[in-house]
């Protein structure tokens, strides 16, 4: 019904999912703090710009940069945007400890 015999998605049905979501994505360009957290951990992981380029690619092969970016238009913007809380993504401030935060902060604070 919604495929076509070869399988793909007929092309009225991905334009009105188009049409459908852009209202609600309107104007939530955010902060991307899930992209600049792991582009501020690529840098701080030597002082090596060889060492810094190669752990790049890893998170470019390995698509953590396009996770980051996908988390951040599609969940974490829409989030700030209508919520009117910012978000903050980053690691805690024990340097021993590697686990990812994400916490909502009022705008202002």
């Amino acid at each position: 019904m919604f495929r076509t015999r070869n399988g793909r998605i007929r092309p009225w049905i991905a334009l009105m999912l188009v049409a459908l979501l852009a209202p609600v994505f309107a104007g939530c360009y955010g902060n991307f703090q899930a992209t600049k957290s792991i582009y501020k951990f690529n840098g701080e992981v030597s002082e090596d710009k060889v060492v810094q380029s190669v752990v790049m690619w890893g998170l470019l092969i390995l698509p953590v940069y396009y996770i980051g970016g996908l988390a951040d238009v599609i969940v974490l913007n829409p989030i700030e945007y209508w919520s009117g809380t910012k978000i903050k993504v980053g690691s805690k401030p024990d340097a021993k400890a590697r686990e990812a935060v994400v916490a909502l902060v009022q705008k202002g604070q």
